[in-house]
């Protein structure tokens, strides 16, 4: 494989965001498309035993975690919570690239599939041709941050062989932030697949420009020896990419309003895929606000109207080899009181040099209405504008202040 994470190497102790996630291989970032008057508020999750030490009702960044060995899963294992309520996403993105040229792919996890997640919580994986911070999907009342162009895998569906429900996906493209479902071609799901609380399932997804197919296997007792993959979906697409950023995440539907669960967890391990070991992204994360509200935190950084934030710290970059760089993030505003897209823009500056603005791209406005104020952004930035160490970012924004207050959050530099 060209990347694996089996989750046995040291636990990170970097920054705010990622929890035990490497910062070199991974960079996490919360979200939810549900617009709030507090930025980014995230609640305590509520997670199974992990490890010792861990809380059992942790803040970010103790909703990722590496978990020790247990009885249903012989090895180092990864844990994934998201409490953010109403669509909320946590999504792992891993910093080297994918490529599909001319080849089919192979993308390999292991994960605790669920039949009960229609409206609870489920897992994803989202492939993008440029870094995007917690893309969602726009369908079942989410409304979230669609990426320009991508491909996305829920597994929140089930399909049925002689009577007996099993796991299975729903898998969307996207091209100019508009979303396609697509539906399997026939002939898959035609043998029964086992899941059981705690125990992980195998998944391959074997990725064309053309075609797609997922394979799960049954759940496997020990969490290191797993059954033959069956097929539970096939499809043709186009998906006009070749190379781009993979994530693994975990989506929140609405756990409390529904079930009266404070969060959703996922269980990951042995995520990896083929093709050319291309060089990881260099990612330096600004590190989320964590301002204390009620019994959560708000980890958003509010926009002032034309009155930039305090300056925001983006820690050991190194423009060293670098061909490029982009500024990534995610922002929040009221779509109903502020209709006048075009008009959006925020505006940011690198080390006290000269302000930019980023606009909504013409697909962006022209599905705006369509989502409840969630926008993802990957703005190319000068690699002249950048210094080795730490760099200051400074925001701000204009045209969206009417009602709720915007917020930006999930904060990157990105160089390739």
């Amino acid at each position: 494989m060209a990347f694996c994470e089996d989750f046995e190497g040291a636990r990170n102790t970097v920054g705010n965001r990622n929890g035990d996630l490497s910062v070199a291989d991974f960079s996490v970032s919360r979200w939810s498309s549900a617009l709030s008057s507090s930025p980014g508020h995230v609640e305590r999750a509520a997670i199974p035993s992990c490890r010792a030490g861990v809380s059992a009702t942790p803040l970010p960044p103790g909703d990722v975690l590496t978990c020790d060995p247990s009885t249903s899963i012989g090895s180092h294992y990864g844990l994934i919570a998201t409490a953010e309520q109403n669509y909320g996403d946590t999504s792992a993105r891993i910093n080297q690239p994918f490529d599909i040229a001319g080849r089919t792919g192979t993308i390999r996890f292991d994960t605790n599939l669920s039949l009960a997640v229609g409206v609870l919580g489920w897992q994803t994986l989202i492939f993008t041709p440029e870094p995007s911070s917690a893309p969602s999907y726009l369908a079942d009342n989410s409304g979230g941050a669609t990426p320009e162009r991508g491909l996305a895998l829920h597994f929140n569906w089930q399909c049925v062989t002689n009577g007996q429900f099993n796991p299975s996906v729903q898998v969307r493209t996207y091209d100019r932030h508009r979303e396609t479902l697509l539906t399997d071609d026939g002939g898959s799901c035609t043998a029964p697949i086992s899941v059981a609380s705690g125990r992980l399932n195998r998944v391959e997804v074997r990725l064309s420009t053309s075609h797609i197919e997922v394979w799960i296997s049954d759940a496997s007792s020990d969490g290191v020896r797993f059954g033959a993959l069956k097929r539970v979906f096939s499809s043709p697409l186009s998906l006009g990419f070749t190379r781009g950023n993979l994530y693994v995440g975990v989506h929140n539907h609405a756990t409390v309003k529904y079930a009266g669960l404070a969060s959703w967890t996922t269980l990951w391990d042995n995520v990896a895929f083929d093709g050319p070991a291309l060089p990881a992204q260099r990612v330096s994360q600004v590190a989320d606000a964590a301002v204390p509200s009620g019994s959560g935190v708000d980890n958003a950084y509010a926009l002032g109207n034309g009155i930039p934030t305090t300056a925001l710290e983006l820690p050991g970059v190194s423009t060293s080899g670098a061909t490029s760089g982009h500024l990534v993030f995610d922002l929040m505003a009221d779509t109903i009181s502020n209709a006048n897209f075009a008009d959006w823009r925020v505006r940011y500056r690198l080390n006290g040099g000269a302000w930019h603005d980023i606009a909504l791209s013409p697909d962006q406005v022209a599905t705006a209405s369509g989502r409840g104020g969630a926008f993802g952004f990957t703005a190319p930035v000068s690699l002249a504008e950048l210094r080795s160490g730490t760099n200051s970012l400074e925001l701000s924004g204009t045209g969206f202040f009417l009602g709720y207050q915007p917020y930006v959050g999930n904060i990157d530099l990105v160089l390739e």
